[in-house]
């Protein structure tokens, strides 16, 4: 197992100096600290030189406060590219088959009903004269 700790929680602003003797003053022997991504996404990674200064580091960092934040401290695992296939992208025009048919997800405008303009002024008229003559009853 490698011996390299991840650090999240960290400030996107903080530099890999600064981590560094953050550790050093806890006490670690960090040998290195890389940010992947400065300015990115708030972690960095730690390098030890054996596994139990790892786990020491996670015992010391639990609780611990950088910059402000909570430092989150646990063992860095290797990413698996294998177990997290590509995203999909999802048309929604394209549709979608099902066992008997092609469903589209498009809106379908024709199944809105619609009024003749006719019979929505109609309506709006008495709706207005219904108002007018409740307020006049008051």
């Amino acid at each position: 197992m490698p011996c390299i700790l991840l650090l999240g929680n960290v400030r996107r602003s903080a530099t890999e100096t600064e981590i560094l003797t953050f550790l050093q003053s806890a006490g670690l022997n960090a040998r290195k600290v890389t940010i992947p991504a400065p300015g990115g996404k708030g972690f960095a990674f730690a390098y030890f030189a054996t596994e139990q200064e790892v786990k020491d580091a996670i015992a010391a960092l639990a609780g611990k406060f950088f910059q402000g934040l909570l430092i989150n401290a646990d063992w860095a695992h290797e990413r698996d590219n294998a177990r997290r296939p590509a995203p999909v992208k999802f048309d929604p025009r394209a549709g979608i088959e099902t066992r008997t048919k092609t469903v589209s997800l498009a809106p379908d405008y024709r199944a809105v009903p619609t009024e003749h303009p006719g019979e929505t002024a109609a309506r709006d008229k008495e709706l207005a004269l219904a108002e007018l003559n409740r307020r006049a009853r008051r």
